[in-house]
């Protein structure tokens, strides 16, 4: 499926550009980032609530892969190159 490759391309994408503070001198800036603090996600019910605020990559990433998701829904014959371009190129700076 190509939702897959999208996915993917995100995924290793932040994987090769992702860095620490050990090496970032030398690292890349992402090109897209996507809001990671405070985010009201799901949670367990076994935990005692259906939510919980919620902060770091693993509440960004779900926002910038949704996005290239729908991208991909609209323009489903679109490369994750051109699907990226379109993100990039649609943004808000902020």
């Amino acid at each position: 499926m190509e939702t897959k490759k999208v996915y993917k391309s995100i995924h290793y994408y932040f994987l090769l550009h992702s860095w620490t503070s050990d090496c970032a001198h030398v690292a890349p800036q992402p090109d897209v980032t996507a809001p990671g603090l405070n985010i009201l996600a799901a949670w367990s019910p076994a935990a005692g609530n259906m939510f919980n605020i919620l902060s770091g990559t693993s509440m960004a990433c779900p926002h910038v892969t949704g996005i290239a998701t729908l991208v991909k829904a609209v323009h489903p014959s679109w490369s994750p190159s051109a699907i990226k371009s379109a993100i990039l190129t649609t943004g808000k700076s902020y």
